[in-house]
């Protein structure tokens, strides 16, 4: 937004950096941005504080007060290791066309327990923009400066594993005598057949069902305990008519799987008849809408799916694809026949045999070529049974 205040914020993790102005359209919007109070010690690993493209000749000023982080990657590549000085790695990054115009005010920017009060203790990267950057100091240190690391250890009983995917309930499995017992109304939230005449009990003021009752309620195939990898591993069972996006219509969590993709000029979210509809345009060819289904895959696996969704757009044609892995072009389909006034439906049918375990990444994409819009509703994935 053109003028918004950020207060107490705490990051852990930042892939992509900790601050971005990202996925303008060079337009002429003054910004003013404010963060409060931003702690990402915990944040092991991060390219730059703040990051921008796209954003035009308008003035933009961010005000940081109280920022605590380590020091930076300087990389989008979560592979870099991290620098041991303010200014080893690139702490603020302007891509190329980032625009111009832009003022950052810092107090209190603390970086690897380091107050940074002069533009030389830092490093910038800036293709043809001259940034106006002041530090200061409000007197007051904070009682922390930098974070400790700490490793956790999920090979104890209450790991559970859903296909390849592990599950992290907020409620612990239960273990009485030789059966386990798994917190019911988290473990349903997760299967896309819901358990019929389930029988469950209570426990610790829980209620919980066990293994074997889940196995007889049909929403799984397969319970175990394992005990080789102290892990509870269930296969769910599959109905080729049932959705496996099980929160496509809510506006809390289906916003956000559906992302921007790079060079995407724009993504709407509007609730209409009942339905949420997403519309993006795109800059480029490789604009549109992203929908991240790696959880879905871990938990079914490979096999045969279908992708079903209405659409409109700006142009005749969209392209439908499965990335795998950062290869967006692993699986694409055409999609012809859009409209721009009317709404049609259609069915795209991927066959997937890459690796639940070992897959890192994967997600849908809706492309359409630059300049062009695409509005999207009803998405269903499903698989054959």
């Amino acid at each position: 937004h053109a003028n918004s205040t950020f207060t107490d914020i705490y990051v852990f993790r930042a892939d992509e950096g900790l601050i971005a102005m990202k996925h303008g359209d060079g337009d002429s919007h003054t910004k003013y941005i404010t963060v409060n109070n931003l702690d990402a010690l915990d944040c092991v690993r991060t390219p730059w504080l703040f990051f921008a493209e796209n954003q035009g000749s308008a003035e933009k000023v961010l005000t940081l007060n109280k920022v605590l982080m380590r020091y930076t990657t300087g990389s989008s590549n979560v592979g870099n290791a991290p620098g041991t000085t303010t200014s080893a790695k690139t702490m603020f990054n302007f891509a190329f066309g980032a625009g111009s115009n832009f003022t950052i005010n810092a107090t209190d920017l603390y970086v690897g327990g380091t107050l940074i009060a002069d533009d030389s203790q830092v490093k910038t990267s800036a293709y043809f923009v001259n940034p106006t950057k002041t530090y200061a100091s409000s007197g007051k240190t904070p009682s922390v400066l930098s974070g400790s690391c700490f490793t956790a250890n999920y090979t104890h009983a209450s790991k559970v594993m859903l296909g390849y995917r592990e599950l992290f309930l907020d409620a612990e499995p239960v273990q009485q005598g030789d059966a386990w017992y798994l917190p019911y109304a988290e473990i349903a939230s997760y299967l896309a057949i819901a358990p019929q005449n389930p029988v469950t009990t209570q426990i610790g003021g829980v209620e919980m069902i066990s293994l074997s009752n889940l196995l007889a309620s049909g929403a799984v195939t397969a319970a175990s305990y394992d005990t080789a990898t102290s892990a509870i591993k269930l296969t769910p069972s599959i109905n080729s008519t049932v959705n496996l996006f099980k929160d496509n219509y809510l506006l809390s969590s289906n916003y956000n799987p559906l992302y921007y993709k790079d060079k995407t000029a724009y993504l709407d979210a509007s609730y209409e008849n009942g339905a949420w509809v997403y519309t993006a345009k795109s800059v480029s060819s490789q604009g549109g809408i992203m929908r991240m289904m790696l959880d879905v895959y871990k938990m079914y696996g490979a096999g045969t799916y279908t992708l079903t969704f209405d659409y409109k757009a700006s142009t005749s044609s969209i392209t439908v694809g499965v990335g795998v892995d950062h290869n967006e072009t692993a699986k694409t389909q055409g999609v012809s026949g859009a409209s721009s006034t009317e709404w049609k439906t259609t069915t795209v049918t991927f066959t997937l045999n890459d690796d639940p375990a070992t897959v890192a990444q994967m997600a849908l994409w809706f492309k359409v070529s630059s300049g062009n819009t695409i509005s999207l509703k009803n998405i269903s994935l499903t698989k054959a049974s």
